[in-house]
C-alpha cells in the first residue's frame, strides 16, 4: 500500500486521528469481546493510559466499540460491534493492515497528520 493509498483510505474513513486509534481498532478486530482494565489494555498495545483513553472515546463515538461496566471487576467489557456504513471501510482497512507494509503505511499517514486539538503529530517510533 502506497502512502497516497493509505492517505486516501484514512481520509475516507474520517474517524482515525492517531496511530493509537488504528492500533486499538486492530486490537479489537482481533479480540472483539475483551474484559480488561484500561491500564492493562494500554500495556498490551504499548501506549500511555491517556492515549488509550482518548482513542477509546474516538472508537466509541464512531459507534465501533461499546464499553460495558462489570460490577464484579475493575475491568470493563469492551465489545467491538461495527455495523452499517462502517462495514465497507472496515473490511478495506483490515485488509490493508493485514500486511506489515500496509500497517506501516497507515501508521505513517496518521503520524504525519496534526491532531484537531492543535497538538503536534505523534513522534513515537513505528
Amino acid at each position: 500500500m502506497s502512502r497516497d493509498e493509505s492517505s486516501d483510505l484514512i481520509d475516507r474513513i474520517g474517524v482515525l486521528r492517531r496511530r493509537c486509534d488504528l492500533d486499538l481498532l486492530l486490537f479489537f478486530a482481533e479480540h472483539p469481546s475483551s474484559l480488561l482494565p484500561l491500564d492493562s489494555l494500554a500495556a498490551f498495545i504499548g501506549y500511555s493510559f491517556q492515549e488509550v483513553a482518548d482513542s477509546l472515546e474516538v472508537l466509541q463515538a464512531a459507534g465501533l466499540l461499546q464499553r460495558k461496566p462489570t460490577p464484579a471487576h475493575a475491568a470493563h467489557l469492551y465489545v467491538f460491534e461495527p455495523s452499517g456504513p462502517v462495514e465497507g471501510w472496515l473490511a478495506e482497512l483490515l485488509e490493508a493492515a493485514s500486511t506489515r507494509p500496509g500497517r506501516l503505511a497507515l501508521r505513517a499517514t496518521l503520524a504525519g497528520r496534526p491532531l484537531e486539538s492543535g497538538r503536534p503529530p505523534e513522534t513515537r517510533a513505528g
